[in-house]
């Protein structure tokens, strides 16, 4: 079995919080998706540090957003800003 790369988890992530949120609405389905988007980015680089991010998440919008700077980042190299204060995320 061929490891899942992170483009493909982070194409999954979403489908799945949506799936969610219509389901049991966006704060119940949002919420239930952090757990299970953390541990879908696990052993990602600073994924322990994205988690800390994560746990802030309230909205679909705020979970695209948080992938996309995060998938920037494993594309760049660039992790500068999980360094920085998180309430301006």
């Amino acid at each position: 079995v061929s490891e899942v790369s992170w483009q493909q988890k982070f194409a999954i992530i979403p489908e799945h919080a949506q799936r969610l949120c219509d389901l049991k609405g966006e704060k119940a389905g949002i919420r239930e998706m952090r757990g299970h988007a953390m541990w879908t980015i696990q052993g990602l680089p600073y994924s322990a540090k994205v988690k800390t991010h994560m746990n802030q998440l309230n909205t679909y919008e705020d979970l695209e957003n948080l992938l996309k700077q995060y998938g920037d980042s494993l594309a760049e190299g660039d992790f500068s800003w999980l360094f920085e204060d998180t309430t301006q995320l």
